[in-house]
């Protein structure tokens, strides 16, 4: 199963280019039209896999070919649902992708992960990435349960 997940993960198309939790700690407090970094999506360039903090420290991430007006709507409320009562967010991290499939498939792979995993993407520990994945343990089955025959 470690084999078939790593194997998935590293078939994966890389991301053209992501942004470190250090240069972004800077970006995240400008104002979202300020990034300067990241490439303007009237170029053709713009499908993102983000990851933003919640007020309660949680994480939400999604994938837009939008960064600026994807933020813009989650700091008002229209983003998503979850974050919608989790004002203020902050984006904390993004990858770039040539195609949204790419991004949107990075996203449902981030999702999926345990929050310290996120926490080693988010500050470019490749280490720990790799630490984390080698001891990833799938949960244990149970036997199936027979439902009784008969009256």
């Amino acid at each position: 199963m470690l084999c078939l997940m790593l194997v998935r993960w590293l078939s994966l198309p890389k991301p053209e280019s992501y942004m470190p939790f250090e240069k972004l700690r800077d970006v995240m407090m400008t104002a979202p039209t300020e990034f300067p970094e990241m490439p303007d999506p009237s170029e053709g360039v713009g499908n993102y896999m983000y990851i933003l903090s919640c007020s309660d420290g949680s994480f939400y991430t999604g994938s837009t070919i939008n960064l600026r007006l994807r933020l813009e709507q989650h700091k008002s409320g229209s983003g998503s649902e979850y974050t919608k009562d989790l004002r203020p967010v902050k984006l904390i991290y993004c990858e770039l992708y040539d195609r949204i499939e790419e991004a949107f498939a990075r996203e449902k792979q981030v999702q999926g992960w345990s929050r310290k995993k996120k926490i080693a993407l988010i500050k470019g520990n490749v280490i720990e990435l790799k630490h984390l994945a080698q001891t990833f343990k799938p949960p244990e089955i149970g036997p199936r349960a027979v439902p009784p025959s008969g009256p």
